[in-house]
């Protein structure tokens, strides 16, 4: 049922599950329970165009994809949950894809909080032979984290993790990654870290992208965020690697690695979405469907 928003939160700490009635030790929910959002629902069925549903995609070490939508299926089969202090895991059937979606809720705080879901090691290919990545997800706010000209820091909302590698990168830190953030000034941003060269002689390899994008973007209706990293460059730019960001399949900006390598130190890789927060914000609800990374 698309037209009213039903959530399911797991509470922090417990493994989470999509299957709301299962019983637990005393006869009732196995940890969750039930939770609305506030105020009218947010209409899920937004567009995906070109979504290929799980069931019919390639199943193959290629290709990884997560619509929620099984029926009995619990979301750990495929990810590692990290629901944290004042979060929480669970599901609602506002989905894009029905019947059902992820979603997280992290409550208001300050310092550093998280709640998410990491791709189980294995579940994804060895990057050094490919030479292309696309990483999409479909994601809607609910509540945004960062009031208006308020709050501060970040909150990452996706994260694609390469190996950790065994020299510094990223001004000093041991990071190969993109990061999809968003910022009190409600924009959203995309960092890249150690994409360039594997270990760096300046002081540090990182890069960001501005886009014209911001939470408000995403807020009542699912957008398509997709993250291409290839070896095409920008247009008008130095030959050599980039890494794009689309928006519902329009390209919203371009970065160039220039000679940089992204695939050829990687061995592994690892995606995340969810809530992962630094600074000062407020109580956040976002719900993701379609995940999909491709390689080839």
């Amino acid at each position: 049922m698309v037209g009213a928003v039903a959530a399911v939160f797991v509470a922090a700490g417990a493994c989470s599950s999509f299957d709301a009635a299962e019983a637990g030790p005393d006869g009732g929910s196995d940890g969750a329970s039930p939770d609305a959002f506030d105020g009218e629902s947010p209409d899920g069925a937004a567009s995906d165009a070109g979504w290929v549903p799980c069931a019919k995609r390639l199943n193959d070490p290629a290709h990884f994809c997560d619509d929620f939508d099984d029926e009995g299926a619990r979301v750990d089969q495929k990810w590692t949950s990290i629901p944290g202090d004042g979060g929480a895991i669970g599901e609602t059937d506002a989905a894009l894809s029905a019947p059902r979606a992820l979603v997280l809720r992290l409550a208001g705080g300050s310092g550093q909080a998280m709640t998410l879901l990491r791709s189980k090691r294995g579940g994804l290919v060895d990057v050094s032979a490919k030479n292309h990545l696309a990483v999409s997800f479909s994601m809607r706010i609910d509540k945004l984290p960062f009031p208006v000209n308020g709050g501060s820091g970040y909150m990452h909302v996706a994260v694609i993790e390469f190996d950790t590698p065994s020299c510094n990168t990223s001004a000093g830190q041991k990071q190969r990654q993109i990061e999809v953030s968003l910022f009190p000034s409600g924009t959203l941003g995309v960092a890249l870290m150690g994409l360039r060269d594997l270990c760096p002689t300046d002081a540090g390899d990182f890069a960001s992208m501005s886009t014209p994008l911001t939470g408000a973007d995403f807020l009542t209706n699912f957008r398509r965020v997709t993250l291409d990293v290839s070896r095409v460059p920008c247009n008008g730019g130095v030959p050599g690697a980039a890494v794009r960001l689309a928006v519902e399949g329009v390209e919203t900006s371009c970065q160039s690695l220039g000679a940089g390598e992204p695939f050829l130190h990687g061995t592994a890789l690892t995606m995340q979405i969810g809530l992962f927060t630094s600074g000062t914000w407020g109580e956040t609800v976002i719900a993701y469907d379609d995940v999909t990374v491709d390689f080839d």
